[in-house]
């Protein structure tokens, strides 16, 4: 029950962080802070996002190969 409050909690610290924030550095600084890092999220999540669409893609075309075996055997001699 205990997680049940910590994503309220987190979002009231947020909220918080950028009152204090915006009463120090102006509205101005504080949204182009936002905007910035809500863009360095969002080329994140499709640079990650691609690479593991492009990683299911050849675990897809190696299993269609029938080369499953393979790979698990590769796995336990690796690790």
């Amino acid at each position: 029950m205990p997680l049940f409050w910590l994503f309220p909690a987190l979002i009231l610290i947020e909220i918080a962080a950028f009152v204090m924030i915006g009463s120090e550095i102006g509205v101005g600084l504080t949204l182009l802070l936002v905007l910035g890092s809500t863009a360095l999220g969002v080329w994140t999540l499709r640079r990650l996002g691609l690479q593991a669409a492009q990683a299911m893609q050849s675990g897809f075309a190696f299993a269609a190969r029938g080369d499953v075996k393979t790979l698990s055997s590769r796995w336990a001699t690796a690790h």
